[in-house]
């Protein structure tokens, strides 16, 4: 009993102690939640998935059909059909702040196929799976005129099936893509997948769809670890290199208050760039700077970046920047002209007015007719309308007229972006 006196008598005064001194707290720490899997099958019940199988005209998009497809054959015309497919699933259930650990999609051959019955995985058929970066609509889909746009950041190659990989089954590591919708939910429009080589007919890789057996149906693996209340802030500087290269090197600039390092650093910004770089014991974070070439046709442009600390706290920031202006000798800029019967890439677009209130007006060149689109986001890049969801440019000069949704866009400086063709370009604006 002494003893236990003793105790108490040393432990009350430190209890007071702490109290009035500013900056301690007697609170039990924080701890980090344990990591949890989500699974998500390509079912159509529960609305978290859809499936798209999109082709060349004039044959008709399926996007509820027993097969998603990869392939390239002939008609008995000998016509070459093509077909691409299209996956999304929806991980909003995911609690906002979450550390993505790891993330596999699972890919199931299907013999009793209607391309090539008996024959999942035919040919010379290695295939990417690759993520899109625009908005798309399954009606408007097309393999020749109005494709997905896809980033080949962070494909992932699904091998030829031969003696190496026998199994019409696929295992696919896509970590990277869905800590980029984590971060960045607005940029969640799904994976493409579509054959290396679509030139050789007679080749394809099939599978189950939606309409399977939860067994065999597309499923999405994710372990994830959900957020903690820390504080944590990031933010970027560009040291761009002085020979008008293009090449920039951002460096992340992190403060954690636990003292925690980044496990996760994702990037993200308008000419395609996408990567996320995973920090661990072996792979310790250093604060390295990233290093981006930036083409000239790039005027306006911007970069984003999410940081995701190791106690689970995350943070993201976006900063512009621009290209280096080119060299005149240096014909990969905008503002140059177009030879007629020259590919080329379209010369600097001209919106106006700028400032704009309500109508704006787009004044483009085309070098031969193509498909696109016109799409507003706000400067960290959120979607906010489709201004032309369908655009056919003629070859020369192209004029088109949007108007904004003032009910819905407020004042500020925002984000233009002009698709032409598998070319974008994007422009600031300022909305009065």
């Amino acid at each position: 009993m002494k003893k236990l006196h003793f105790l108490l008598v040393l432990f009350i005064p430190l209890l007071l102690h702490a109290r009035e001194c500013p900056g301690i707290v007697a609170a039990a720490p924080d701890s980090i939640p344990s990591p949890q899997t989500l699974i998500l099958r390509g079912n159509f019940t529960d609305g978290k998935f859809q499936q798209v199988n999109y082709k060349n005209d004039p044959w008709p998009n399926d996007s509820s059909g027993a097969e998603i497809d990869a392939y390239c054959t002939e008609s008995w015309v000998l016509y070459q059909i093509f077909s691409r497919a299209i996956l999304r699933y929806d991980i909003s259930e995911i609690p906002p702040g979450s550390t993505i650990n790891s993330a596999t999609l699972y890919l199931y051959g299907k013999t009793d196929n209607n391309i090539s019955p008996g024959y999942p995985m035919l040919g010379q058929n290695p295939s990417y799976l690759q993520r899109i970066v625009a908005p798309w609509s399954s009606a408007e889909l097309d393999r020749n005129a109005n494709p997905a746009a896809v980033t080949f950041a962070g494909r992932q190659v699904l091998d030829e099936t031969n003696e190496a990989h026998p199994s019409p089954d696929y295992v696919v590591d896509v970590t990277h893509m869905v800590q980029h919708w984590m971060y960045w939910p607005q940029s969640n429009y799904g994976m493409e997948l579509q054959l290396e080589g679509e030139q050789w007919s007679f080749t394809n890789m099939i599978f189950h769809s939606a309409q399977a057996p939860d067994s065999l149906q597309p499923r999405l693996e994710i372990n994830y670890t959900p957020a903690v209340n820390r504080t944590c802030t990031a933010s970027i500087t560009d040291s761009m290199t002085a020979d008008a290269s293009g090449i920039h090197y951002f460096t992340p600039v992190t403060s954690n208050d636990n003292g925690q390092p980044p496990v996760s650093i994702c990037w993200s910004s308008n000419d395609g760039l996408g990567t996320c770089i995973n920090y661990d014991s072996s792979h310790p974070y250093t604060g390295e700077a990233l290093a981006h070439r930036v083409l000239y046709r790039y005027w306006s442009w911007y970069v984003c970046m999410n940081v995701q600390y190791a106690d689970g706290c995350t943070t993201g920031t976006c900063i512009d920047t621009k290209a280096p202006p080119p060299p005149p000798e240096n014909p990969d800029y905008e503002g140059r002209k177009i030879t007629p019967g020259v590919t080329t890439a379209p010369v600097l677009a001209t919106l106006y007015p700028n400032p704009v209130k309500d109508a704006l007006t787009l004044h483009i060149q085309s070098n031969k007719a193509e498909t696109g689109a016109v799409y507003l986001y706000d400067m960290q890049g959120r979607l906010l309308q489709v201004l032309k969801r369908r655009v056919q440019y003629a070859v020369g000069d192209n004029t088109i007229h949007m108007s904004i949704d003032r009910s819905r866009i407020h004042a500020g400086i925002h984000l233009v972006r002009v698709k032409m063709g598998n070319k974008v370009r994007t422009y600031k604006v300022m909305i009065q």
